[in-house]
């Protein structure tokens, strides 16, 4: 660690690695901003690092540990006066949950974290974020629309042009629910570009797997191809297992009518990862699609 750098330095460093998909160098600088912040005794400092690390946590599938560290972080954020970071706390708790399909157990964590007063436009459009997702993964896609939509006004507001990328991304994965394909590919293609601007790696694959959804619905499957291969590359650099078995999952749909094979291949490679990560809702949709072929083939 260099001695010169403070510790929020070392903490905006931290996030810069995160936004890039470099988990592993993300976390050891949260470390250190961490071991900064107890030196000096910097509480605000020493919850955001532990924020960081629990949101690290979650990303990289340790879900459990991600859970219990937010909870505690939630409690001793609401104790000693720090509102926004005990809403992020709650929002981390609900991220969870959603990855495991507890779609209701998320979307009140969400909304506990929405009603905490104080917290500022920047977490506000994260929650509105996570609460778009739920509605989505509930069908309930005007809903999801509208907390998207949210979203971008939020963060377009205050200038957060990462945030504003990924709620950009969003709207477009709710806007293709909704199978207006052409409105999608346009979303998506502008959530790329501001990735791009932003260097939010992490949220430029989402981007590209959006703009493949988008691009094989109008029938463009070459070019569909070609963006999701570049999402799977991102995905797996960045062993973020969750996200490359929905690209997957697309990879197959985009070959299940001309190769039955490849199509299967990528939907059993993605539901041992689905599995693995106790995905049960992706695990699930994923052995409909493989007994729904070899029905057909029987």
């Amino acid at each position: 660690m260099n001695a010169s750098l403070t510790g929020r330095d070392t903490l905006d460093i931290a996030l810069a690695y995160e936004r890039s998909g470099l988990l592993e160098k993300a976390q050891a600088r949260l470390e250190d901003a961490r071991s900064q912040a107890l030196k000096r005794r910097d509480t605000q400092l020493e919850l955001e690092a532990e924020l960081g690390l629990a949101r690290i946590a979650g990303r990289r599938g340790r879900h459990d540990d991600a859970s219990v560290a937010a909870g505690r972080l939630h409690e001793r954020a609401r104790a000693s006066g720090h509102p926004d970071v005990a809403a992020q706390a709650k929002n981390i708790l609900g991220a969870v949950c959603e990855l495991r399909g507890d779609w209701e157990q998320a979307a009140q964590h969400f909304r506990d974290a929405l009603g905490i007063p104080e917290i500022t436009p920047r977490t506000q459009g994260k929650i509105y974020q996570n609460l778009g997702a739920v509605a989505a993964q509930q069908q309930r896609f005007d809903e999801a629309r509208e907390w998207f939509t949210k979203s971008v006004e939020a963060w377009r507001a205050v200038g957060y042009g990462v945030g504003l990328a990924l709620a950009v991304t969003n709207l477009a994965a709710a806007t293709l629910d909704t199978d207006d394909a052409e409105k999608g590919a346009e979303l998506a293609l502008e959530g790329m570009q501001l990735a791009r601007e932003e260097g939010a790696v992490d949220v430029l694959g989402i981007a590209l797997e959006n703009r493949a959804d988008a691009l094989f619905r109008l029938g463009r499957r070459t070019d569909a191809i070609e963006a999701l291969a570049e999402a799977l590359g991102i995905f797996s650099g960045q062993k973020d297992n969750l996200r490359l078995a929905q690209c997957l999952e697309l990879l197959g749909a985009m070959y299940q009518t001309e190769e039955q094979m490849t199509a299967l291949n990528a939907w059993r490679k993605a539901l041992g990862i689905a599995e693995e990560a106790k995905a049960e809702w992706l695990a699930t949709r994923l052995r409909g699609r493989i007994a729904e072929v070899r029905s057909a083939d029987a």
